[in-house]
């Protein structure tokens, strides 16, 4: 058994970042990992740009009556430039006339019958937008590496890349495993239970930006298990594999990886819940083994399956965790492992739920983040800082 941080390590030295890219497109590049970085294709803003309605000036001429000698709409240019004791009422967006050097507010004049424009106020902001002020022709916008989201999408379209490169999504082959679990949508006997971990693990994958490849459920046979790992690995990039890998006699996820001519890279983790996980590598092929109890499936695939998933598919941002004050007091009689607690954020701050063990899966339906308590601590008082990760 391995402690947590020497664990991550080792699986994402074993994992395989793919070499292939695609292009897609503005309305489908949420979720995508940029492979090509994204630069300002011409300064930003492109021209002096106008922030407020207002009148554009010289401010040197505001303690005088200003003549209005035209208007500019936002798209259009400027026909005439700004004399001495002059003025363009201007539209927010539009490019600032030459010869002006400040934007009074509309809120900040009186219009005279005379054709000529008041100042009131005198000590504003010159409200102008100046050409590269936000960013400089060439300067990278969105670096390779990172997952597109919705903020992202202004961006793209304001520098006309349409047709952003992103790597391509690393497919993952997920493996159930038992003789008592049976399909969702069968009505199980006493002794049999439904499959809650593929589904799960399915919709985590995707969420993590992964491809699933490949679905099975398989009973306790090592043959079985031995030859749908095999089919896994010809139509992935990597595999997981949930049961199987305890110490009972029929955890026979290890057997099946020695039999198929693999490696096993460690065979246990110092964390709660998840402790059995399991790594091999299997034709260069990662297969990540993770526990049968739905909680601990869900723990050991964000420590382990998304960081994989993420290097596999170009994401150069390591996993982040979050600094809460804990809402509650935490106890713990046994501290000799790592160990994520299903919680609940509110009010800014993280409270541990109810939580009977790793088989307790209805721990998972209010919880949004997954409390880290360090080896060796055995109690958190209440308001004292925690690290989480939200899920």
């Amino acid at each position: 058994m391995i402690r947590f941080d020497k664990a991550l390590d080792t699986v994402l030295a074993a994992a395989r970042p793919l070499a292939s890219t695609e292009e897609t497109t503005l309305d489908a590049c949420v979720g995508r990992v940029l492979a090509r970085a994204v630069s300002a294709d011409r300064p930003l803003p492109p021209y002096d740009r106008v922030a407020v309605d207002g009148y554009a000036c010289r401010r040197s001429d505001l303690s005088e009556p200003l003549k209005v000698i035209g208007a500019v709409a936002a798209g259009a240019p400027p026909q005439r430039d700004i004399e001495p004791g002059t003025a363009i009422r201007v539209m927010t967006g539009g490019v600032l006339p030459a010869g002006a050097d400040t934007v009074v507010m509309v809120e900040h004049t009186v219009e005279e019958e005379s054709g000529t424009v008041r100042v009131t106020q005198h000590n504003s902001h010159d409200n102008i937008a100046r050409t590269g002020e936000d960013a400089a022709q060439g300067e990278v916008l969105i670096p390779a590496g990172v997952r597109l989201a919705e903020r992202h999408i202004a961006t793209l379209a304001a520098v006309g890349a349409v047709r952003p490169m992103v790597w391509k999504r690393p497919r993952v082959a997920l493996i159930s495993s038992g003789d008592e679990v049976i399909p969702p949508d069968e009505k199980p006997l006493p002794h049999q239970i439904r499959n809650s971990n593929g589904p799960m693990l399915a919709a985590l994958c995707r969420r993590a930006g992964g491809e699933v490849s490949f679905t099975a459920l398989v009973p306790d046979r090592l043959d079985d298990i031995a030859s749908t790992i095999a089919i896994a690995i010809a139509k992935s990039d990597v595999v997981l594999v949930s049961g199987g890998v305890s110490k009972g006699d029929f955890d026979l996820v290890p057997a099946s990886v020695h039999r198929l001519g693999g490696r096993i890279l460690f065979d246990g983790v110092a964390i709660k819940p998840g402790k059995p996980t399991t790594a091999a590598l299997i034709n260069e092929t990662l297969l990540l083994c993770l526990p049968g109890n739905p909680v601990s499936v869900f723990v050991t695939f964000e420590l382990f399956a998304r960081p994989v998933i993420d290097k596999a598919g170009g994401v150069t941002q390591p996993p982040i965790e979050h600094l809460f004050p804990l809402g509650n007091c935490y106890e713990r009689r046994s501290a000799d492992r790592d160990e994520w607690i299903p919680s609940l954020l509110r009010g800014g701050k993280a409270y541990p739920l109810r939580y009977h063990g790793s088989g307790h899966f209805v721990s998972l339906v209010n919880a949004d983040c997954l409390v880290r308590i360090p080896a060796g601590v055995t109690a958190i008082a209440s308001g004292e800082s925690v690290h989480a990760r939200l899920v």
